[in-house]
């Protein structure tokens, strides 16, 4: 029987592009590398793009295939290298695509470049423009598919369903012609699509115009990760004709020795006291046996518990007040600064905000409304009306009886809790430039980041992690090598250099007093690799931190511990990683939990899809699809615990994917 490769390789002898669809642990990615080395054998000259969603993913092709023709990046990175050289039409594309923009501010000095901020009128675009402006000079500038067809024989696409449609439009509406040798190939599965991607490509709508060249699906049909009774259920979840069937290769990990195939632990848990938590279901007889702290040969843990939430993980893997730092501050960020923001770029009002401070700032906006008032003059008025109505929000109404308006630029009800509450920090905010405070980036990916990659070009732009916490990971980095007795790694990252004998005793003194830090304030450990030597602040993170005091001094006093653990997480030394974080992932046992809250950021909602609320589209079909991924982690045992109260519907629905036998409630006794 023909196997895939082969099949793909006709399919582009034949003149026509492919698209390779299988389920999860089909070997989707083993196929990808197999068809690269087998172009490589038969024309060495070959030259091929391979185009994937994370650099992660790009580095583990690159590394797999082991081939000097091939250019393996993301898919921003692909464009960009496409694009970068036409300096003169990105300006027009930026001009012509941005009403605020004029050529005045975009002159022929000015370089556009590629960076994960955007400030258009000094030529930095970001991810999505990268994308807008690729299609603009495609459309404008049909000359552009001819190079990149000269440029490359083929161009593959990895996990093609997260390829926004914009992507695979410029694919195949430039560069599918029958006038160019270019192949392209598409791999993935439309059930595994949980960012906002294309999801499922029709073949057939590719057009097939005399210039153009077919588009011929190609299905995966075997299993080689999951034991039978959890291909069962993914056969289940999947809403497509595609249906799995066990792998026949005695080498596949889901088949025993003896050439059968590994049935598997599936279990679905519930409370109906709804008392029970993770804790609970860790200890209990269906996950207590799991190891946690142990890897595979690939460096993987044999066990993980998938979450949805950051937040929730942040508690359990111990980075919670680091993590609220970067997602609940209500000053910065998203908090009060840009409520002033917004009301600035609202009422247009002229203010020099480059050289004045927030509170000064503030004076000069309540002046507005009356000339005796300041703006502490104002905070002072909502505790007095606090008093006399005892909820915040009626004596901010109350004050914005007596100067109508005011109200836009005083603190909400919640800010002003906040405010209240943290005085010393606000004092900060108030003495800082409004410019640098407007310069605070706080969300999740500037704590946590993307996923390491090894491509450190690549991480200019996609590694998101704040300067500081990148400096603080530096520290932690060298304590892990330390302990681990790594010491050649150790010597190339510390700025102290063994020069003489003694050396090496003073650093073995300086690393045993760093590591017995690690329990004090970030702050102490910081001063210490800096003026040690270890690790000596530079000028960008000295710029940091001098430019954002506020931020630094919420981060200066956290535990560093919390650095520790929020490292050993992103290093995937935890047992805990969200649900969306693990595709392509797989480990001998997993937890998933599930409950019925809304997750609006990922439009997830397990209660839409287990009591089969279809009206709402959005969360149900991206629920399934992250479920079916989560599900389809395991390569021995899953578990399912529906967190909080679980309706008779949704055992139903448990009950119909997992078994009556293996719907199991955790308040039974039998645990």
């Amino acid at each position: 029987m023909a196997s895939e490769v082969d099949k793909i390789i006709e399919t582009m002898e034949e003149g026509n592009h492919f698209l390779l669809c299988g389920g999860a642990g089909s070997g989707k990615t083993h196929t990808l590398i197999e068809l690269i080395q087998r172009i490589n054998e038969e024309n060495p000259k070959a030259k091929i793009a391979c185009i994937t969603y994370t650099n992660v993913a790009a580095d583990e092709i690159s590394e797999r295939a082991n081939s000097f023709s091939l250019k393996a990046s993301t898919i921003h990175d692909f464009l960009w290298d496409n694009i970068k050289a036409f300096q003169a039409n990105l300006r027009k594309g930026i001009i012509e695509l941005n009403t605020n923009i004029a050529e005045e501010d975009l002159l022929d000095d000015v370089e556009i470049q590629y960076r994960e901020y955007v400030s258009l009128k000094k030529g930095v675009i970001s991810h999505s423009d990268v994308i807008k402006l690729t299609k603009y000079i495609f459309e404008k500038h049909p000359l552009l598919s001819k190079i990149i067809s000269d440029k490359f024989d083929y161009i593959f696409v990895d996990e093609y369903q997260d390829t926004s449609q914009e992507v695979i439009d410029i694919l195949f509406k430039h560069l599918n012609s029958k006038f160019f040798d270019l192949r392209i190939g598409l791999f993935g599965d439309s059930m595994q699509s949980i960012y906002d991607g294309v999801g499922e490509i029709e073949t057939d709508t590719i057009t097939n115009e005399d210039s153009k060249r077919n588009l011929i699906e190609i299905t995966k049909v075997l299993n080689r990760r999951n034991p039978q009774s959890i291909i069962d259920l993914a056969n289940k979840l999947r809403n497509d004709e595609l249906k799995q069937k066990p792998s026949i290769y005695k080498r596949a990990p889901n088949v025993n020795e003896d050439g059968t195939i590994k049935k598997g632990e599936l279990t679905f848990l519930y409370s109906s006291s709804t008392l029970k938590n993770i804790d609970d279901v860790k200890k209990s007889k269906y996950c207590s046996n799991w190891d946690y702290k142990n890897y595979d040969d690939k460096g993987k843990p044999f066990s993980k518990i998938l979450l949805i939430k950051n937040g929730l993980i942040a508690e359990k893997a111990g980075f919670n007040s680091l993590f609220e730092v970067y997602t609940k501050d209500k000053i910065v960020g998203a908090g009060y600064i840009k409520r002033i923001k917004d009301f600035l770029k609202e009422s247009k009002k002229d203010y020099d905000i480059e050289s004045i401070t927030f509170l000064k700032l503030l004076d000069k906006l309540t002046k507005e409304f009356n000339k005796e008032l300041n703006f502490n003059k104002a905070i002072d008025l909502i505790k007095d009306e606090e008093l006399n109505y005892c909820t915040i929000q009626k004596a901010i109404n109350s004050v914005k009886k007596l100067y109508p308006g005011i109200e836009k630029i005083l603190p909400t009800g919640s800010m002003y809790t906040y405010i209240i509450a943290n005085k010393d920090l606000f004092n900060i905010a108030l003495s800082m430039q409004f410019s640098d405070l407007l310069n605070i980036h706080l969300n999740k990916d500037k704590l946590v980041g993307k996923k390491k990659s090894k491509n450190s070009d690549s991480n200019i732009r996609n590694d998101e992690k704040d300067i500081l916490i990148k400096y603080l990971f530096k520290i932690q980095e060298i304590i892990t090598f330390y302990e681990n007795r790594n010491i050649n790694e150790l010597l190339k990252k510390v700025d102290y250099k063994i020069e003489l004998g003694k050396h090496k005793s003073t650093l073995k003194d300086k690393m045993e007093m760093l590591c017995s830090m690690t329990n004090l304030k970030i702050k102490d450990v910081i001063n210490f690799a800096d003026s040690s030597g270890l690790l000596k602040i530079d000028s960008k993170v000295s710029e940091f931190m001098s430019s954002k005091a506020y931020l630094i001094e919420r981060i200066n006093n956290v535990n560093f511990s919390e650095i520790t653990n929020l490292y050993n997480y992103i290093e995937g030394l935890t047992p805990y990683s969200t649900q969306h974080g693990v595709k392509g992932d797989e480990f001998d046992n997993v937890l998933v939990v599930v409950n019925k809250d809304k997750t609006p950021q990922i439009s997830v909602c397990y209660e839409s899809l287990f009591e089969n609320k279809i009206v709402e589209d959005k969360y149900f079909n991206r629920t399934l699809n992250l479920f079916y991924v989560a599900c389809t982690r395991a390569k021995e045992s899953l578990v399912v615990f529906y967190e909080g109260e679980c309706s008779t519907k949704v055992l139903s629905k448990a009950k119909e994917w997992f078994g009556d036998e293996n719907v199991i409630d955790l308040d039974n006794g039998l645990i």
